[in-house]
């Protein structure tokens, strides 16, 4: 799922890089083709983590989760990562994807 979605999206092929700065185990990155955005959000520990966007305004649906189960739910202002859960978000034309989140 995640290399078939890498495949159909230019944004994760050729897109600009635009990281988002964040704390412990988490990683955020935008990748941005054209009107095409994608949000990588990546638990890389065993706890579950939430990210709470205090600015901006996060706005998309799950396109892949590396657990499987998550594809079509809608996210809003904020994203539940399980332990060592990545997940692939679709951006809206109106999310505003802030440069830190701590």
């Amino acid at each position: 799922r995640l290399i078939a979605a890498r495949n159909a999206r230019p944004s994760l092929q050729i897109g600009a890089y635009q990281p988002v700065v964040a704390g412990g185990e988490l990683l955020l990155f935008v990748r941005a083709h054209s009107r095409e955005r994608t949000l990588v959000a990546l638990n890389l520990g065993d706890a579950a983590v939430a990210v709470e966007f205090r600015t901006g305004r996060l706005a998309g649906s799950v396109l892949v989760s590396a657990l499987g189960d998550r594809a079509g739910e809608a996210v809003d202002r904020s994203i539940d990562l399980r332990g060592n859960e990545g997940l692939l978000i679709e951006l809206s034309a109106e999310a505003e994807i802030p440069a830190s989140v701590l």
